[in-house]
């Protein structure tokens, strides 16, 4: 099961910006450093990504395990 979110940057958010999000919502270290398998299953998925109207509607999903009993 997962828990996901969407989020709404007010530009063309490159996938740099992205990982950055989905990195710093579970496990607040260097992405390259991560071992592969926390890379896989705790760090962020992106689900989709728009571009609209000059923004950018991206969809995170994160494991339930990783958000526990509060909301990031």
């Amino acid at each position: 099961m997962a828990f996901e979110i969407t989020y709404e940057i007010d530009a063309k958010a490159s996938d740099v910006l992205i990982d950055a999000i989905r990195v710093e919502q579970t496990i607040e270290f260097p992405y390259k450093l991560a071992k592969t398998w926390i890379q896989n299953e705790v760090v962020g998925q992106v689900v989709s990504k728009k571009e609209k109207d000059n923004k950018s509607v991206v969809k995170i999903s994160y494991a339930d395990e990783v958000v526990g009993n509060e909301l990031p």
